[in-house]
């Protein structure tokens, strides 16, 4: 199976290696849940490679093979994948609405209140990225769940924080990231 570990440490080599195994075993065995994380560690790779094409196509076809069955999560891949994608091609215009309606409606879209203040951000948008930014910094960041996008969290929450020229937030976002100095923030997945 894919070690992610291994693109948070930067070991593309070895990375590549889990991934050619992974990607037989995907082959081989025919389980529903090996070729969706196998069509969806392509369209990750061909968003990394700037195949962006190939890409969107891969990701949707995650997405198809994920609804089959429950409990992956298929959807939300889905989004950070198109998120991911999106941005890379300078396409958030597109997504901003979805999201901030996503956001608007649904209490536990708490992992996409900081994607919607970088989309915001990235859009020079400067208030509707400081009023979702200030939402999450009021409490220094204690309110972000610490669970496996936390991190991803605080990336976005430090680009806009750099948008927004917030010093002081800044150090605070600094502090929070300094365990994760000597890794690389994976998301996408």
């Amino acid at each position: 199976m894919t070690r992610f570990d291994l693109l948070e440490t930067g070991d593309i080599q070895s990375m590549d290696a889990t991934f050619d195994t992974q990607a037989r075993l995907a082959r081989e065995l025919r389980q529903p849940f090996y070729l969706y994380v196998h069509a969806s560690l392509l369209g990750a790779r061909a968003t990394w490679e700037g195949r962006f094409g190939d890409a969107e196509e891969r990701i949707r076809e995650a997405l198809v093979i994920g609804q089959r069955f429950r409990g992956q999560g298929a959807f939300g891949t889905f989004g950070i994948q198109m998120f991911t994608l999106r941005r890379a091609q300078g396409r958030l215009r597109e997504i901003e609405p979805h999201a901030a309606a996503f956001v608007r409606h649904y209490s536990e879209a708490y992992t996409w209140r900081p994607g919607l203040a970088l989309i915001y951000s990235e859009l020079g948008r400067k208030n509707e990225a400081r009023a979702e930014f200030e939402r999450m910094a009021a409490d220094d960041f204690d309110s972000l769940s610490r669970d496996a996008n936390w991190p991803a969290c605080l990336v976005y929450l430090s680009e806009v924080c750099a948008f927004l020229g917030d010093r002081d937030r800044a150090r605070t976002l600094y502090r929070l990231l300094l365990p994760f100095a000597a890794h690389n923030v994976v998301v996408g997945f």
